[in-house]
């Protein structure tokens, strides 16, 4: 791994600091040190005090492992945008479903446990953490954690500093957490200092720079903590420390002189105005449509597709292409996607066996019942709050804009 704050790495920094950045912090063992007791993991008085500082220049969050309440209570004051807990459940989540499943678990592991001097089951309502710091048999305990963990049943299982979580399966993640925030603050990059493997799943997320598909990913930068990394800024100034059981780590670069959060853009002229307002609004449709594949399973586009079909059934795949203004290849690709996972069935048609009619399979009618956290919730919400006379202009304009970048140049 390249290091960060390095002279390389730190023009890195530079850039991502004049950009439209998110910082993130994850909080046990990078704000505050890691200590034997969870209830007192205090941040350093100067770590509270860059934090402060950071957070009046960039728009900061923390994505902790703990619940969202224990967390905040102890990043009281601080100016931050957002505490996300539990891993990323809270507070987007927060269904009974999880808080059923984790009721469930609890006596099944105090059954398998509690036999293990110095290990303790945490609840924190949306899922479970058994920490066993306190263990003097740390290898079986930790060994016996993970076994009971696995006779839970569904589950996922995160690892860290001498404690195992345990979370339902298809809880979102931090690097899900992360991406939303930044989706909602709208920023264009971020920061994420992370230093266990419960920060694996933004560590995970896809390097700064590369293409997912024909769609460049906004880029995010990830920092792994170092611990004892007293080391100096080529100016002279000291790095600012986040909270280490061995030492300082290292942290973030300060935002330019001079380069305010409030400071107006440009103003581009109307034409690159209107632009900018299209990919701002193709921005938001692809940060959506990902958050929808990771909780639904499926993106924007398939989902509309899905829906099409259970409100048309036995529709051709010609028809829905047209009504999708997609290439028929394009959408032979997405069908094939979603048969695969038992959402749509293809019979051919009796009539002509070069042709296929489309059904909706029980899988699917449920995927395209769902609606909280859809492009389509979001569109319903929009009409629902706009004037019609308003709605129809809208629609004019954007048909007009579709004739005109389809007219052939002059």
């Amino acid at each position: 791994m390249k290091d960060i704050l390095s002279r390389a790495g730190r023009e890195v920094l530079q850039q991502f600091a004049w950009s439209n950045v998110l910082l993130a912090f994850d909080y046990d063992g990078t704000l505050a040190p890691i200590v034997r007791d969870p209830d007192k993991a205090e941040m350093r008085a100067t770590t509270r005090q860059l934090l402060e500082e950071v957070a009046s220049l960039y728009p900061c969050i923390v994505v902790s492992g703990r619940a969202q309440p224990d967390a905040r209570r102890w990043l009281r004051g601080i100016r931050l945008q957002r505490v996300v807990g539990n891993h990323g459940i809270e507070p987007w989540q927060t269904t009974q479903g999880f808080v059923e499943e984790v009721k469930r678990w609890q006596p099944l592991l105090n059954r398998r446990l509690s036999a293990f001097k110095g290990v303790r089951i945490e609840n924190k309502t949306f899922s479970v953490a058994v920490h066993y710091r306190r263990s003097r048999e740390k290898k079986k305990a930790r060994a016996a954690i993970l076994d009971a963990a696995a006779a839970l049943g569904s589950m996922r299982v995160i690892g860290g500093k001498q404690v195992v979580n345990i979370l339902p399966q298809g809880a979102p993640h931090k690097g899900i957490a992360l991406e939303r925030e930044r989706d909602r603050l709208r920023r264009d990059t971020a920061i994420y200092v992370g230093d266990d493997e419960t920060d694996e799943d933004v560590f995970g997320l896809d390097q700064p720079g590369r293409s997912r598909g024909p769609q460049a990913r906004i880029p995010s930068l990830v920092l792994r903590k170092k611990p004892a990394c007293n080391r100096r800024a080529p100016d002279g100034a000291p790095e600012p420390a986040t909270g280490t059981g061995t030492g300082s780590g290292c942290a973030l670069m300060t935002r330019p002189a001079g380069l305010s959060l409030e400071a107006p853009l440009p103003h581009l002229g109307e034409v690159l105005e209107f632009m900018r307002l299209i990919w701002a609004v193709d921005h938001a449709l692809q940060m959506t449509s990902k958050r929808m594949k990771s909780t639904f399973g499926v993106t924007g586009p398939q989902r509309l597709v899905i829906r099409i079909v259970a409100r048309f059934p036995g529709i051709p795949a010609g028809q829905i292409a047209q009504l999708l203004h997609v290439h028929p290849s394009t959408l032979t690709g997405i069908l094939k996607r979603l048969e695969r996972q038992g959402l749509i069935r293809r019979r051919p048609d009796p009539k002509d066996r070069r042709r296929a009619s489309l059904g909706i399979t029980e899988k699917g009618r449920r995927i395209g019942a769902a609606a909280a956290g859809t492009v389509e919730a979001a569109v319903d919400r929009m009409i629902s709050r706009t004037p019609r006379a308003k709605l129809q202009n809208a629609r004019d304009v954007l048909l007009e804009l579709a004739a005109s970048l389809g007219e052939a140049p002059d």
